[in-house]
C-alpha cells in the first residue's frame, strides 16, 4: 500500500468515526430533547408502569378489616332498585348498628327528602294549609332512617355537585387544623370549589362523621390516587371517607395535619391530647393504596344481612361500608390492575392498606432522581455502541435500558416505592437507537457481522434439532434380534425443535417401558421442557419399584417443581411384560392410544386409572390400569400431530381417516412397517403443507 493509499484511508476512517460520534451525539440529545415531553407524550409511562408493577405483584390480604355491606343484584331483585323507602333503609341500617361495627361508612348520599313522604307532600302547592300541617305533624321515613343513624357510628358521604360558594360551607363538621404552611395550593386537584353535595341536616346531624367520597381518576381514567385531605367551599378542609371511619373507629376527637412547603406531610388522629395514629400522605393530600383483587367474600348482601341474623356477626368489630355493588350501577372506577370496580370498593382497597400500613409512596425527590438517571443513561446508550461491537453493544444497551426497570421494580417490592422507570428506560432507547444507526454506519464488517450472527443462530437451531433428535432411543440399535417384542416410534417437528417426546427401554430382562408425550406449545421452550420431562419420567422409572402410575405420580411431582411458565404435558405411559402380554399403563390427559388384535377390529385401549396432565395439579396420584394383549396384538400411541395434520384446502386429517388407517395396520411383518403404514399416508394427505403441530407416533407389537 502506498503513503497516499495509507494517508486516504485513515483520513476516511477518522471522517467515519467524527460522523459515528456525530449521529450518537445526536442521538443522546434526542433521548434528552424528549425527556422534555414527560408532561405530554410521556405524561402515562409512569402510571402505566406504576400499575404494571401492582398487576405483577398484588396486595395480598393479611388482614379482614373491612367488610361490605352490598347493594346487590340479589337485593334489587327484592327491594326494587334504588333509592329503596327511607324505613327499609333504616331498617338495613338498624340491623348493621345492632351489629357493634367499629364505624360504619356511607358510600350515599341522602340529599333530597324521599319521595312520596307525607313532608314531600306538605311541600307541593295548593295543599290546605289544615291537611298541611297534618301531614308535616305524621311520623317519616327521614325520620326514622335518621333515628336508625343515631344509632351506630355512621359516616355519611360527602360530594361535589352544589352551588359555587367563596366561603366555608354552612354545618360542616369543624374543619382540619394544621401545623405549617398552608396545604390549600397543594390541593389543587381535591378541591370542592362549591356547596358540598351533602345528606339532609337530620342525617348529617345524627351521624358521627361526614368524610368525602371523591375519586377523582387520571387523564386516562384510571383511579390510583384517593383524596383524604380536601379543601371544600372556601378554605375548609374536611377528611376524606376512609380517613373520617379510621378517625371514629379509633375513637379520635379531632384530625391535625403536619405541613411543609410541598402542602401534607403527615396527619395525625387525635384523642384528647394523643395521637393514635399516624398516616404520611402525598403532598396533595392523597393516599396511593396498594391494590389487591376484587374479593367478593368480603361482601355481605343487604339482603341476606336483613334476613338472616348470622350475617350480623360478620360485622361486629369491622370498618363497614354501605354501597351499591349492583350490575348496571354508575359508581364504577377503573382501578390499577385494569378492573372495572364499584366506587365502594376502591374506599375499601382504601381503608384495608391504610390499616394494614400498605400504602404505595411517591418520594418528593424521585423526579429530580429520575431526570438525572436518564440523562446518565441515555449518554451511556447513545455511546455505547461506539464502544462495543454489534452484539456485546446491543446486550450492554439492553442492559442500560433494563436497569430503571430493574430498580423501580426492586423499589416496589422490597419498600413500595414508586420510582419511575418507564420514562428514563424509553429515554435510553432512543438514544440507543442512534448510537446503533451510528454504529452500522462506521463499517460495513459489522453488516457481515450481523448476518454471521443470524447463520450461527440457525447453526445452533439445527444443532438443537440434531440433539433432541439424537436424545430419542432407536428400537433398531436397542432391540436388535429381539423376539418377544417389535417397537417403533418416529417424531417429526413442526418447527425445526418440538414438544413431542417418546421414550422406550428395558427396566429388566422382561418389562418394557415406553412412553409417549405432548408438551403444550412449540417451539424452543417446549423442546426444553420435552427434554426436562423425558428425562425425569425416564429416570423416576428407572429407580424402580414403582407401578406405572406410581412413576407418573412422581415425574408429575419433579417436573412441576420448577415450571415457572406453567407449562403442562399430556403423556400415555406402559409397562409391557414381553414374558406374558400384561400391559400395565397410564393415560396422563392423552389422547386414549388404539389396540390392534391381529384378527380383529381396533379399539381405544380406555381405562379408568389416568389423571389430568402433567404439571396441571402438583400434586395427583396416578392410577395404573392393566389389560393383557393377545400374540401379535399391537398398540398404537400417537400425538394429536397425527389427527390435526392439514392439507393445502385446511382440511384435518382427522380420527375417522386416522382409526381407518390403522385399521389396515394388522398383518404388518413389525413395527417399523407398521409405522408406516400410519404415517405415510398422513404424510400424502398434507401435501407438503407446512404442519401446524409435532407428529409423533409408536407402534408395540408384543409377538407372545
Amino acid at each position: 500500500m502506498t503513503w497516499a493509499a495509507s494517508i486516504a484511508r485513515v483520513t476516511l476512517d477518522c471522517l467515519l468515526a467524527w460522523r459515528g460520534f456525530g449521529l450518537c451525539a445526536a442521538g443522546a440529545l434526542i433521548g434528552l430533547f424528549s425527556l422534555s415531553f414527560q408532561p405530554g407524550v410521556f405524561a402515562n409511562l409512569g402510571p402505566n408502569w406504576f400499575d404494571a408493577l401492582n398487576q405483577v405483584w398484588p396486595r395480598q390480604r393479611i388482614s379482614e378489616p373491612v367488610v361490605i355491606v352490598a347493594i346487590d343484584e340479589a337485593s334489587v331483585a327484592e327491594f326494587g332498585t334504588w333509592p329503596w323507602p327511607r324505613a327499609q333503609t333504616a331498617r338495613l341500617f338498624e340491623r348493621i348498628a345492632a351489629a357493634g361495627p367499629a364505624a360504619v361508612g356511607v358510600d350515599i348520599i341522602f340529599s333530597e327528602a324521599a319521595s312520596g313522604s307525607a313532608a314531600a307532600i306538605a311541600l307541593q302547592p295548593d295543599v290546605p294549609l289544615d291537611v298541611k300541617a297534618w301531614l308535616e305533624a305524621q311520623p317519616s321515613g327521614d325520620d326514622a332512617l335518621a333515628a336508625a343513624i343515631a344509632t351506630g357510628p355512621f359516616v355519611l358521604a360527602v360530594g361535589d355537585r352544589g352551588a359555587k360558594v367563596t366561603g366555608p360551607p354552612d354545618g360542616m363538621p369543624p374543619g382540619i387544623l394544621y401545623q405549617g404552611p398552608d396545604p390549600a395550593p397543594a390541593l389543587t386537584r381535591w378541591q370542592v370549589p362549591f356547596t358540598p353535595l351533602r345528606s339532609l341536616a337530620n342525617f348529617t346531624d345524627a351521624a358521627s362523621g361526614e368524610g368525602v367520597i371523591i375519586q377523582d381518576p387520571g387523564v386516562d381514567g384510571v383511579v390510583r390516587q384517593i383524596g383524604q385531605i380536601f379543601q371544600v367551599g372556601g378554605g375548609h378542609l374536611a377528611p376524606g371517607l376512609a380517613l373520617e371511619m379510621m378517625r371514629v373507629a379509633s375513637g379520635a376527637n379531632r384530625i391535625g395535619l403536619v405541613t411543609d412547603a410541598r402542602g401534607v406531610d403527615l396527619v395525625v388522629l387525635v384523642a384528647g391530647n394523643d395521637p393514635v395514629l399516624t398516616l404520611q400522605t402525598e403532598p396533595d393530600g392523597t393516599v396511593r393504596p396498594w391494590l389487591g383483587a376484587r374479593d367478593v367474600s368480603r361482601e355481605v348482601s343487604a339482603l341476606g344481612l336483613l334476613n338472616d341474623d348470622a350475617e350480623l356477626a360478620r360485622l361486629t368489630g369491622k370498618l363497614v361500608l354501605v354501597g351499591y355493588t349492583a350490575a348496571g350501577g354508575v359508581d364504577k372506577r377503573v382501578s390499577a390492575l385494569g378492573e372495572l370496580l364499584p366506587g365502594v370498593d376502591m374506599h375499601r382497597q382504601t381503608l384495608e392498606a391504610i390499616f394494614d400500613q400498605r400504602l404505595l409512596h411517591r418520594p418528593t425527590w424521585a423526579l429530580r432522581a429520575e431526570t438525572l438517571f436518564a440523562i446518565v443513561l441515555i449518554l451511556a446508550a447513545a455511546f455505547l455502541p461506539i464502544r462495543f461491537r454489534i452484539g456485546p453493544g446491543m446486550l450492554v444497551g439492553a442492559a442500560v435500558i433494563l436497569a430503571p426497570l430493574a430498580i423501580s421494580a426492586t423499589a416496589y417490592r422490597a419498600n413500595l416505592l414508586l420510582l419511575d422507570g418507564a420514562t428514563p428506560a424509553l429515554a435510553a432507547f432512543v438514544g440507543s437507537l442512534t448510537g446503533l444507526m451510528a454504529h452500522l454506519i462506521l463499517t460495513e464488517r459489522d453488516r457481515r457481522r450481523a448476518q454471521a450472527v443470524q447463520a450461527r443462530f440457525d447453526g445452533e437451531m439445527a444443532a438443537a434439532k440434531r440433539i433432541q433428535m439424537g436424545i430419542l432411543p432407536n428400537a433398531a440399535e436397542l432391540f436388535a434380534g429381539e423376539s418377544r417384542f417389535s417397537i417403533a416410534a418416529t417424531s417429526e417437528p413442526a418447527r425445526t425443535v418440538g414438544g413431542d417426546l417418546f421414550d422406550f427401554f428395558l427396566l429388566d430382562d422382561r418389562r418394557l417401558f415406553f412412553l409417549v408425550g405432548d408438551v403444550a406449545g412449540k417451539g424452543p421452550e417446549a423442546s426444553l421442557f420435552m427434554a426436562i420431562s423425558k428425562s425425569l419420567c425416564k429416570s423416576t422409572a428407572l429407580r424402580g419399584g414403582m407401578d406405572i402410575g406410581q412413576i407418573l405420580t412422581q415425574a408429575n411431582t419433579e417436573i412441576a417443581r420448577d415450571n415457572p411458565a406453567t407449562m403442562f404435558v399430556t403423556a400415555f405411559a406402559g409397562i409391557l411384560d414381553v414374558e406374558s402380554g400384561v400391559l400395565d399403563y397410564c393415560c396422563a390427559g392423552h389422547e386414549p392410544p388404539w389396540r390392534v388384535p391381529p384378527d380383529g377390529p381396533a379399539v381405544r385401549l380406555e381405562g379408568v386409572g389416568g389423571g389430568p396432565p402433567l404439571c396441571l395439579l402438583d400434586e395427583f396420584d396416578y392410577e395404573t390400569d392393566r389389560t393383557t394383549l393377545a400374540p401379535g396384538e399391537m398398540v398404537v400411541v400417537v400425538t394429536d400431530g397425527v389427527t390435526e395434520a392439514a392439507n393445502r384446502a385446511g382440511e384435518l386429517f382427522g380420527v375417522e381417516r386416522t382409526d381407518a388407517v390403522i385399521a389396515d395396520m394388522p398383518g404388518a411383518p413389525d413395527a417399523a412397517a407398521a409405522l408406516d403404514l400410519l404415517t405415510r399416508p398422513v404424510h400424502d394427505f398434507a401435501d407438503g403443507e407446512e404442519p401446524a403441530d409435532d407428529l409423533t407416533a409408536l407402534v408395540v407389537i408384543w409377538r407372545g
